[in-house]
């Protein structure tokens, strides 16, 4: 009877366990909101032809990220740790996250407060994603083979909404120009043929020194607050 009864109790522990995992992972941080309904506190730079808008738990997304395995210590479609991103159709997609240092350490150690991620698309196989939090708020480029999208801060200093578009709706109202001669000048010739959302199968880790001018510095450091 003792035996039957402590067998009992496992088993209440383990599903009540599966059922607070289940519960975490299928909670999403991001809540649809109408535009209108988004407070106007600070200037807006990013405003491409059509977009998605969402408010964000960003506390919530750190400590769901946090969580995520380091980079190389798992494979990225196997990592535990899963979040929801909103795609500029509306729907959401989950994405499977590793923590991803893309800055050497002394840099990190600077700068606590900028995290970046690797995730990979579970519901789209095809889908690769970077993020990036900071105290400038949630940023996200998600590329497969439907194209290229983006999630933004709403509005410059404002962490709590974000937008989701897609690349040509930005360039659709923006006067950038992309130069379509800039390119490697041999890597179509050196290009493998690769399914779509592929990349190839070799890592190659590049150290970078980019300059750029006070003001574009100024505009970023007064954004995120960590100059």
């Amino acid at each position: 009877m003792q035996q039957k009864y402590t067998l009992l109790k496992k088993l209440m522990l383990l599903t009540f366990v599966f059922i607070t995992i289940s519960s975490v992972k299928a909670q999403s941080v991001w809540q649809e909101v109408v535009e209108s309904n988004i407070p106007v506190s600070s200037e807006r730079y990013t405003i491409p032809a059509s977009y998605q808008t969402y408010a964000i738990d960003l506390d919530a997304a750190l400590t769901l990220l946090s969580q995520s395995p380091k980079e190389f210590s798992v494979a990225v479609r196997n990592s535990s740790t899963i979040i929801n991103l909103p795609m500029p159709g509306g729907e959401m997609q989950e994405f499977a996250v590793v923590t991803s240092s893309i800055m050497p350490q002394k840099l990190a150690t600077k700068y606590p407060s900028i995290h970046s991620y690797l995730a990979q698309g579970l519901d789209d196989g095809t889908a690769t994603a970077r993020i990036t939090v900071s105290n400038n708020g949630f940023h996200a480029m998600v590329i497969s083979s439907s194209g290229t999208s983006y999630i933004d801060p709403y509005s410059i200093n404002n962490s709590s909404y974000c937008i989701s578009y897609f690349k040509e709706d930005f360039y659709a109202t923006n006067q950038k120009v992309r130069d379509s001669e800039c390119v490697i000048n041999n890597a179509q010739a050196n290009a493998k043929s690769m399914a779509s959302g592929q990349s190839g199968d070799v890592l190659r880790v590049y150290r970078a020194a980019i300059a750029c001018t006070g003001e574009y510095a100024q505009f970023h450091a007064n954004q995120s607050g960590d100059a």
